[in-house]
């Protein structure tokens, strides 16, 4: 799965200011996600885009309108999806095992399942598990 950062492309022409706000904003993001990033499930992207400078403003509120509607369209659906962390013990593979659960027009079939190498870092060490 990608993460599409804020942050433009190293060789855009923006301001230092704007950089910042756009880390600011990749950040939360980036270190919430960071055990999925870790793992190789959420790969960060740099958005491009190959327009002139003129239109740069005009880009910069789409792509805001965009991004906010995929915010708000993510809140709205978040209760639709659920991931679940399997632990070697119990997992028929005998590998941690991870288990995504949502609509069938989102996730192929309902469900995907991803096996880890190893226990995640991310995974509390006082955790029960049943």
């Amino acid at each position: 799965m990608t993460l599409p950062l804020a942050m433009p492309s190293p060789k855009a022409n923006w301001d230092i200011e704007q950089i910042r706000r756009c880390l600011e904003l990749d950040l939360v993001s980036l270190l919430f996600l960071r055990p999925l990033i870790s793992a190789g499930f959420v790969i960060p992207v740099v958005m491009q885009s190959w327009h002139c400078i003129h239109e740069r403003d005009w880009m910069e509120a789409v792509a805001s309108l965009a991004h906010d509607f995929a915010q708000a369209a993510a809140k709205f659906r978040e209760s639709e999806f659920s991931i679940r962390y399997q632990i070697p013990q119990k997992s028929p593979t005998g590998n941690p095992t991870l288990y995504w659960d949502g609509p069938e027009r989102y996730i192929e079939h309902g469900g995907l399942v991803g096996l880890l190498k190893r226990e995640p870092r991310w995974l509390p060490r006082t955790a029960r598990f049943r």
